[in-house]
């Protein structure tokens, strides 16, 4: 019995593996995977092996990766992911290899660049770098670019920390910090250069016209609602990306075209206002794999373009106003979607409707599609539903509560709850749960920061009663949330009773969203999840009465609050006889510190 993720309880069972995730996007920027999909990129989407980024003239994105490497995409670029490999463990497996075709990126390598350098390594059509523990710029111009670069064609790399190497088939050079290599074409051997070449050096933030911030969020409110439905085939490697649609090419001819680039180190500060390149090595050619310097620690900032906005501190990153809401519950529509439902999805605050006392009227999610696939859909109580369960965790950091509540109906067959978020038209078949169980995290400008070592136990702080199918209620027998920072993974666990039926629910070592597909992130922070066709296995287990012959479920959850204060939990369990649901169990749980 699939299980389905989306939105903040996120994400679709993921065969995949994530190799990382967006943190900031800017403008326009694209995801086309290896069926040749495409989609608008946003803060907390994820890219896999086999996925293509594209980065318009305006828009340039900070990306989180698995292994704990930074990278920031300058704009007309297009990179991708060949090959990931990493699955939050050192066992030498480890790979990164990546195409760039156009454009250029910063980045700061992680796990997989500093303990296996050899296994890292960026094609492009004239030369591969490759590096050794490196902060560095990599950039590549094609011949008919048309990107506004004034620069030879060609390979280029800067190193900020580290070494790296270009080679071809006419050669290879070395580069150690503060250096550039550059090689025009596969026959030319690649050479230092003695000057900085202009797109390196800083360059301050175009200022907008009166109205651009207004028509670019409009476009960006566009591209976002058609995101759901645009599917593009991928570009030829060589060709300039085209607008989605007319509007988003207007919108991209009000925006001044300068070429935003990420800001260097400060070590390179005096030499690249002169133009002149400082070099700190010989001008010789060394062996970049057998012949490094001790290894350097490397901690440098990924900065705007501007040199202002440190983009590796998700705190520093100004957003929209955001509310995380999740729901769970059990899914009587048939024939098709999966029994037990865990969604969720983050809300404009603006769009969420609570009653006088701050309990969730109405909310934005997704829902399964009869057939295949998902749509967003808007939730409303109608007056078939009480609210009831209803709770508030106050956060320590102010930010406002973590509410909780339960939608009920005792009607045998309620209205429908759902409604199509482009047309408003009712979702069909209908979307009519007995009970439907949410939580909703407190209004948040930034995403979710989480400590980087240290174990936390949270404690169990209130959700709702769990409920059956057909509305019966029981009892939460226990709920527990522990979180190892130093390795990013959660323990989970739930054990509920309903009538005569107990299902008992753990996983351990569920990855946390930056190391593993099992664990996702999103727009609005952290998430885990554990399903039965996660990666990390959930056990699911049944006694007393009424227990099926097979048992599964899901627990999804994120972390809520400026450093993960609290956390959310929901969760869906099954116990069937091969042909029909016997029981499914649903409710979700709070955590605090």
């Amino acid at each position: 019995m699939p299980v389905l993720f989306a939105g903040v309880l996120h994400v679709a069972v993921a065969y995949a593996e994530t190799a990382g995730t967006f943190i900031f996007v800017r403008g326009k920027v694209w995801i086309i995977d290896s069926g040749g999909d495409k989609s608008r990129a946003k803060r907390g989407d994820t890219l896999s092996e086999g996925d293509t980024l594209v980065s318009e003239k305006n828009g340039y994105a900070q990306i989180l990766m698995a292994d704990k490497g930074y990278m920031a995409i300058r704009p007309d670029t297009r990179l991708r992911i060949d090959t990931f490999q990493y699955r939050s463990q050192k066992d030498g497996d480890e790979k990164g290899v990546f195409s760039l075709m156009k454009g250029g990126f910063r980045a700061i390598t992680g796990i997989i660049g500093k303990k296996n350098k050899e296994n890292y390594k960026i094609n492009t059509p004239v030369a591969t770098i490759g590096i050794r523990g490196t902060d560095h710029e990599p950039m590549f111009i094609p011949v008919s670019s048309g990107n506004g670069v004034a620069a030879t064609p060609g390979a280029y790399d800067k190193v900020n920390v580290g070494e790296a190497y270009i080679e071809n088939e006419a050669g290879m050079i070395t580069i150690g910090k503060n250096q550039v290599g550059f090689t025009p074409d596969a026959a030319t051997p690649p050479e230092r250069l003695t000057e900085m070449p202009g797109f390196y050096k800083q360059s301050p933030t175009p200022e907008k016209a009166d109205g651009d911030t207004e028509r670019e969020d409009a476009a960006d409110d566009e591209g976002e609602t058609q995101e759901e439905t645009e599917t593009a085939a991928p570009d030829t490697e060589d060709e300039t990306q085209e607008s989605a649609t007319a509007a988003d090419d207007a919108a991209d001819d009000s925006d001044t075209e300068a070429d935003a680039s990420t800001t260097t180190t400060d070590d390179t500060s005096t030499s690249e206002e002169s133009g002149t390149l400082q070099t700190t090595m010989a001008d010789t050619t060394l062996d970049p794999i057998d012949t490094t310097p001790e290894e350097q620690s490397i901690d440098q900032a990924i900065t705007s373009d501007d040199g202002s906005v440190d983009l590796t501190d998700p705190t520093t990153v100004t957003v929209s106003p955001y509310r995380i809401v999740g729901f769970a519950t059990w899914d009587p529509r048939s024939p098709s979607p999966p029994h037990s439902l865990v969604e969720g999805k983050p809300n404009d605050p603006n769009n969420l409707s609570l009653n006088g006392s701050g309990d969730l009227l109405g909310f934005e999610s997704r829902l399964p599609v009869i057939g295949g696939g998902d749509e967003a859909v808007r939730l409303d109580i109608n007056s078939d539903y009480i609210l009831t369960d209803t709770g508030a965790m106050p956060l320590d950091s102010g930010l406002g509560d973590v509410i909780w509540g339960r939608w009920h109906s005792s009607l045998s067959t309620p209205q429908n709850l759902a409604t199509q978020l482009d047309s408003g038209a009712d979702v069909s078949p209908a979307f009519a749960p007995q009970d439907l169980h949410y939580l909703a995290g407190p209004e948040m400008n930034t995403p979710v920061v989480l400590p980087t070592t240290g174990t936390i136990s949270y404690t169990y702080a209130g959700g709702t009663t769990p409920t059956n199918q057909i509305g019966m209620t029981g009892t939460l027998n226990s709920a527990s949330l522990t979180a190892n920072f130093t390795e990013m993974t959660v323990d989970a666990g739930v054990s509920v009773t309903v009538d005569t039926v107990q299902l008992n629910a753990f996983a351990n070592s569920i990855p946390i969203q930056d190391t593993s597909s099992g664990f996702t992130v999103n727009s609005d922070g952290p998430n885990f999840s554990a399903g039965i066709n996660d990666p990390t296995p959930l056990n699911v287990t049944c006694t007393g009465g009424g227990c099926g012959t097979t048992h599964d479920g899901t627990l999804a959850g994120g972390f809520i609050g400026e450093a993960g204060e609290g956390a959310g939990m929901a969760y869906s369990l099954n116990t069937t006889d091969n042909s029909t649901i016997d029981t499914s169990i649903s409710g979700v749980a709070i955590f605090k510190k």
